[in-house]
């Protein structure tokens, strides 16, 4: 959304702090919910979110090939809705976190108000490629060149694979551009919830501040 945004009003734009990369490319949507090279690293997860369509499916030969729009037809069906919003739900908060985090998985598949959408609302950007044309994010970045933009990205980001990361800044700087940094965070995942990267976070966002008041002034 922010590399949206700040593309379609670049002038409405200095700085750009951006955490856990994904640009809507085929491969990074299929590596999370298609391919199965989550279960290089977390296997059980996997095999429970395939496992939900596999076992409430009346066509497993058609549905395993898609499995995004397997959920989606269970989401919008008013009978099977919450028990796939749990399983989808779950297996992303378990792979978002370097420690799987219990609690937060727990509190959020037993709130509907949260769930449902949670599972909805991402299982239908995912299918629409994010409502953008393929590779638009990158293809269009030339217009970022002269902005500050600073990238903070979980080594072990199992959700947002790393090479987004790299892929984006090496966009970036085939584009022109002189001011990107790229942080990659030792031991640390996905979740901005992990104190590593709450810390880049604050820290980078500390250091943007100084840069666009030196540059005021």
């Amino acid at each position: 959304m922010a590399l949206a945004y700040s593309q379609a009003y670049p002038h409405r734009v200095d700085q750009l702090l951006l955490r856990g990369v994904f640009t809507f490319l085929p491969d990074e949507v299929d590596s999370l919910f298609q391919n199965g090279r989550a279960a290089d690293h977390y296997p059980d997860e996997w095999q429970s979110y395939v496992e939900h369509i596999r076992a409430s499916s009346n066509n497993w030969q058609r549905e395993q090939h898609n499995l995004l729009s397997a959920y989606r037809e269970r989401l919008v069906d008013p009978q099977k809705r919450m028990a796939a919003a749990q399983a989808f739900v779950s297996y992303e908060l378990s792979i978002s976190h370097l420690i799987k985090n219990t609690k937060r998985i727990e509190n959020v598949v037993q709130n509907p108000d949260i769930l449902v959408p949670f599972a909805s609302l991402e299982v239908h950007y995912m299918l629409h490629g994010g409502f953008l044309r393929r590779g638009q994010l990158l293809e269009e970045i030339r217009v970022l060149k002269n902005h500050r933009i600073h990238i903070v990205h979980g080594r072990n980001d199992a959700v947002c694979l790393p090479k987004n990361a790299a892929r984006l800044c090496s966009a970036l700087r085939g584009a022109g551009a002189q001011n990107v940094t790229l942080e990659f965070v030792d031991g640390a995942g996905h979740s901005d919830e992990e104190a590593p990267i709450a810390r880049a976070l604050r820290l980078a966002t500390d250091s943007l501040a100084a840069e666009a008041k030196e540059k005021a002034t």
